[in-house]
């Protein structure tokens, strides 16, 4: 009897022995695929590391560069308090001149009358009319000695003028150009000069340092545009759906630009007049170039105004430009820093740089019968039996023809009470995507670490009871199962993210750069409420809530990505007769529910009653669904597989 028991064990240790070898095997195959592409990307690294030397030769020039800028800036803004110190003194003396000139013309005619009148008449009393000559005398000598004190300290000024334009011109950045009160030199012929605008208040651009050169502009181009705004509402139109002030190299451009377009929208006469007029009302006149610059834009406006868009255009480009180099600039100094967190930075660098690629250019809006060719396919292609809904599916059949599925640039918020199976659900929606149907998708698991979700998803797949993989009590039936789907589960293209209480901005910049490197197509945030947020006060609560939602929806929007934010509600079953869920349960984030685009409610009767007898079942409730109807479903929950299933399978 002994015998056969251990011949049993034996046996059982074989069959277990063989479906470890099994499992290993598949996980040595897909090993030996990640070593294969492991090599591949180390052999691209060293192709690639001269190029990186370069990189960084490239950033530490533009730190050196933007350091160079910010010193010319602040010797440019010591330079203009200096010329209008000195304006201002001048004024004064010019002042005190005239009046002086008219005391020294008085007195002169009083001496020549009393010297007169001393030649011709009797001198009833010489010691008063001595006196008298004194007092003048002495009132001359005051006259000149201001006069020439006024004259040496017009010199000092004019000195450290002269000294601080020469410091000014030898310095290696565009300060010149960026000055207030900046207009055109117009030639004695009255043309403009071809291919560069010059002003006799600022330095001109040929005399900057070669080895740090003006930020790219056009200034020439700049001009042109402005003056088919002046002359025409039509191109302005045109031209305000390109540009807007702050893409403007120079700022008296900004504000003739600001002031037209804000004449146009208020349904004003444009014209130099009565730009000028406004300018001057609200002080800008004199910084924008004066009545006579404006009337230099419009003389040498093109002939034909629809040209205006392109000039719009050339501006737009090198604002972009200009907006690159600031960034590299500021990638370069956060590079340099050692007190921030490398992931960090590249965090920062990747929403800098998409935040420059996304600012404004060409309107956003199309023609109707341009957006009209798109539909149709799209259209076309839901109605085709491979694919009947729009969007990503839940793994639910019953859910996706309501909701038409998880939809691109979409907000959905799925919320239910504590224990309703909110992860599963998550679960579900990542296990349907990226393995059922091999869409990139990333988890956000806040509240579960991966090793557990991973444990779920094995547990889905293979259906393998979870609680036997949890102690150690699966069977040979178990192993196989397993090791059948081991290849399909590690081979899919999902990514979990485990960190705790993350803000929205890392989420943000972390979707950007899984978008990028990956093309991620489904986002899932378990859960929203773990997302760090300020919760001193219900209002703070609130705000934070409408502050993550919103960022949220137009991550959503901007990527191109659906985003499922989970949600708990603040269930009270002791306090209330009706356990269906609401959106009133989510209590203080209800801006949750204002910034989606879709709302579902999970809601299982036996988690309350256990006698029940609708257990194993469970309710999806679609309360909100801005493309679409509302409705309920009623899925199967199989708790032991941790996973929702339809009622039909």
């Amino acid at each position: 009897m002994r015998a056969l028991e251990r011949q049993a064990d034996l046996e059982r240790a074989r069959g277990n022995s063989q479906n470890l070898i099994m499992v290993m095997l598949g996980m040595l195959d897909q090993l030996q695929r990640k070593v294969n592409d492991l090599m591949r990307k180390n052999q691209e690294l060293v192709a690639n590391r001269a190029s990186a030397g370069e990189i960084e030769e490239t950033r530490l020039r533009l730190g050196r560069a933007e350091q160079q800028r910010e010193r010319a800036e602040l010797e440019l803004q010591r330079a203009q308090e200096k010329r209008r110190q000195a304006e201002q003194l001048a004024a004064l003396v010019q002042q005190q001149v005239a009046q002086l000139t008219d005391e020294l013309d008085r007195l002169r005619r009083s001496k020549d009358l009393s010297e007169s009148d001393a030649n011709s008449a009797t001198i009833d009393d010489p010691q008063a009319l001595d006196d008298e000559a004194a007092d003048i005398d002495n009132a001359l000598d005051r006259a000149t000695a201001v006069n020439d004190s006024d004259d040496q300290t017009l010199h000092r000024i004019a000195q450290e003028l002269s000294d601080d334009e020469q410091t000014s011109t030898q310095s290696t950045s565009p300060i010149g150009e960026t000055g207030e009160a900046e207009y055109f030199t117009v030639s004695p012929t009255g043309q403009l000069p071809q291919g560069e605008l010059s002003s006799p208040r600022v330095i001109s651009a040929a005399k900057q340092s070669k080895t740090n050169p003006t930020p790219p502009h056009d200034l020439e181009a700049e001009a042109l545009a402005l003056g088919c705004m002046l002359i025409s509402a039509d191109a302005a139109a045109d031209i305000v759906e390109v540009v807007g002030p702050e893409d403007y190299y120079r700022a008296a451009h900004q504000l003739i630009h600001e002031t037209v377009a804000a004449m146009y929208a208020r349904r004003e006469t444009v014209n130099p007049e009565t730009v000028s007029a406004t300018l001057e009302a609200h002080g800008n006149l004199y910084r924008a170039g004066g009545i006579s610059y404006l009337h230099d834009l419009v003389a040498h406006a093109p002939e034909d105004l629809s040209e205006g868009e392109a000039h719009a255009e050339t501006v737009h480009e090198q604002a972009v430009l200009r907006r690159l180099i600031d960034a590299s600039s500021h990638i370069s100094q956060l590079s340099y820093s050692t007190e921030r967190d490398v992931q960090e930075i590249i965090d920062t660098a990747q929403a800098e740089i998409s935040a420059v690629a996304r600012h404004r250019g060409k309107p956003d809006y199309s023609a109707l019968g341009d957006i009209m060719e798109g539909t149709l396919d799209e259209l076309e292609g839901i109605g085709k039996p491979e694919s009947h809904i729009l969007g990503l599916s839940t793994g639910l059949p019953d859910l996706d023809v309501l909701i038409n599925g998880l939809q691109p640039g979409k907000l959905t918020v799925v919320a239910a009470g504590t224990a309703m199976g909110k992860t599963t659900f998550a679960t579900d929606l990542i296990r349907a995507c990226a393995i059922q149907g091999n869409t990139p998708s990333l988890f956000f698991s806040l509240q579960t670490g991966s090793n557990e979700i991973a444990t779920r998803i094995l547990s889905a797949e293979a259906r393998v009871a979870i609680h036997h993989m949890q102690s150690g009590r699966m069977t040979d039936e178990d192993w196989t199962r397993l090791a059948r789907i081991m290849p399909q589960v590690t081979g899919a293209p999902l990514f979990i993210d485990d960190s705790s209480s993350p803000p929205v901005e890392e989420i943000k910049a972390k979707t950007r750069r899984s978008v990028s490197d990956s093309g991620v197509q489904l986002v899932v945030i378990d859960s929203v409420q773990l997302v760090q947020h300020e919760s001193e006060s219900a209002d703070k609560l609130r705000f934070s809530a409408n502050r993550i939602s919103r960022d949220l929806r137009l991550m959503a929007r901007d990527l191109d990505v659906a985003v499922v934010a989970i949600s708990e509600l603040e269930l009270t079953p002791n306090r209330r007769t009706d356990l269906q869920p609401t959106t009133e349960d989510l209590r203080e984030w209800q801006p949750l529910e204002q910034n989606a685009d879709l709302v579902i409610l999970l809601h299982r009767e036996d988690a309350y009653e256990k006698e029940s007898p609708r257990a194993g079942e469970a309710d999806f409730t679609v309360t909100k669904n801005r493309t679409g109807p509302t409705g309920r479903i009623v899925t199967a929950f199989q708790g032991h597989y941790s996973r929702f299933v339809s009622l039909h399978q």
